[in-house]
């Protein structure tokens, strides 16, 4: 197995947490953070396969897929969390690796978030998946995706996300293509237009922030969930994706007589010192990759490690 290098196992870095920026039932602290090098050549997912650098491959098992980053150039960059829509069913990556250039086939594991489905979806490729632009977007999908690992459970948390939508926007989001699908529910009309309200009021706040590398938020008055990377680039590339999925979350968990107040920055902290705390797991994924996931009382971590660039490539905490 192979093991962390000292750097990314080392002291943890000190992180600066700003003011929260409120909408409505969610609020965002944008976190600074002193930046990694070598992260300048990544492509996220979703940039490298709509400039068709990079396949995700159909490999008719539902727990694993196949990536192959095709560039020269670029490696790429998947966080875990991303869906990716086609292939026989609709799949979200459960680890955050980096695909090197001209990598071949690589396995990785994923979850199905389609349940009703095992063949082509209309005009979709069967054996390729087409697009990376959505993530899972509550906090007990990621529970189940990122630290569970179940499969049951995935499902039946997807099926949740989509009831609880259904009931705030007063519709029913299930696409009638496929109605298990948790991707075409977040592609609906009105769950977009939803969820835009809350992109255009606070996705412009990391332009005063220049220094920020990764984000906590908080829903209806509690800390729900952070993200930090290892570079303010590759935060940028990936911010409007994440401010969209906590966005969908507080769509999901809003009402009309609720109230609440909005923690402060050191409530931030205390969750991030809390998601850390715990008996501790580890596995290597992909070609140079190690995820280490904390399990706490409340809430996890979940950090994942590049051993040829010396480095973490993402850190994630969510409330169980």
């Amino acid at each position: 197995m192979r093991t962390q290098t000292a750097k990314s196992a080392g002291t943890r870095p000190v992180f600066k947490i700003s003011e929260p920026e409120t909408f409505r039932n969610l609020s965002i602290f944008l976190i600074d953070g002193e930046e990694s090098g070598g992260f300048d050549d990544l492509l996220t997912l979703e940039e490298a396969i709509d400039q068709d650098l990079f396949t995700v491959h159909e490999t008719a098992e539902v727990n694993t897929l196949a990536v192959e980053n095709l560039s020269k150039e670029f490696g790429v960059f998947i966080q875990c969390g991303d869906i990716v829509k086609g292939g026989m069913q609709d799949r979200v990556l459960s680890a955050s690796i980096i695909v090197p250039k001209e990598s071949g086939r690589v396995p990785i594991e994923s979850f199905c978030v389609e349940s009703g489905r095992w063949s082509a979806r209309g005009s979709e490729a069967m054996h390729r998946f087409s697009s990376a632009k959505e993530r899972i977007a509550s906090k007990e999908l990621k529970s189940a995706a990122l630290f569970s690992r179940s499969q049951g459970e995935v499902w039946e948390k997807v099926s949740e996300a989509q009831s609880k939508l259904s009931n705030c926007l007063r519709m029913n989001v299930a696409d009638a293509e496929s109605p298990s699908s948790l991707l075409l529910s977040l592609e609906n009309e009105h769950v977009r237009a939803s969820a835009e309200d809350y992109v255009a009021a606070l996705k412009t706040a990391l332009e005063a922030r220049p220094q920020a590398v990764g984000f906590a938020y908080t829903v209806n008055g509690r800390v729900q969930g952070a993200e930090i990377f290892p570079s303010r680039r590759l935060f940028g590339k990936l911010w409007s994706k994440l401010v969209r999925a906590a966005a969908v979350e507080a769509v999901a968990e809003s009402s009309d007589d609720g109230e609440f107040e909005t923690p402060s920055k050191k409530d931030v902290r205390e969750f991030l010192r809390r998601a850390e705390r715990g008996r501790r797991s580890a596995r290597d994924v992909g070609p140079s990759g190690h995820v280490a996931t904390g399990d706490a009382v409340e809430m996890f971590s979940v950090e994942s490690t590049d051993t040829e660039r010396d480095s973490f490539v993402h850190k994630s905490y969510v409330r169980k």
